[in-house]
């Protein structure tokens, strides 16, 4: 039984649990992990855990948090600010009218809605810089990072889910 005093700091501490996983997920997601060359094609972390938690625990992930995540992950990865914060709100909201497919069903259509969102992303990512740096980009190093963020997300999603079940719920 916990006290009058240390319950509202437990609740406030369990309700920003998703944000502060997206922030550790957004500073894992800048290990080069000894790879030389490696962060272009880094999978997009934060793109997994905000597709997470907002198809699963989307009153924990609202639109505010998804925004400044975006910009703080722009801001470190000096890319087009506003870019990504646009994108999670986008993902809100496809993950918000899509969630009674993603939500409590098989994993494989979480996984499906995951690939449209990063695939979709990747495309306009690769536009918006492109168009911010005055050049057309490679599209190599955008698509190996569409397929690593795909690929990693059954990987972050068990991860994600196992702290919700033992936290959370």
């Amino acid at each position: 039984m916990m006290s009058p005093v240390v319950r509202p700091i437990a609740v406030g501490i369990r309700a920003l649990s998703p944000f502060i996983w997206c922030l550790l997920l957004i500073a894992l997601q800048l290990v080069p992990f000894g790879i030389p060359y490696a962060l272009p094609i880094m999978p997009n972390l934060l793109l997994c855990g905000a597709f997470y938690w907002t198809v699963n625990r989307p009153e924990l992930m609202p639109i505010y948090a998804l925004f400044i995540l975006g910009l703080v992950f722009d801001l470190l990865h000096a890319g087009a600010v506003g870019l990504m914060s646009l994108t999670l709100i986008a993902v809100n909201r496809f993950a918000a009218s899509e969630r009674r497919i993603f939500s409590g069903r098989i994993f494989v259509l979480s996984w499906w809605g995951l690939a449209m969102v990063a695939c979709g992303y990747g495309a306009v990512s690769w536009l918006f810089n492109s168009l911010y740096l005055g050049h057309w980009l490679e599209l190599s190093p955008i698509a190996m990072q569409t397929l690593m963020t795909i690929s990693i997300y059954p990987v972050v999603a068990y991860g994600l889910g196992r702290f919700q079940r033992r936290v959370l719920d």
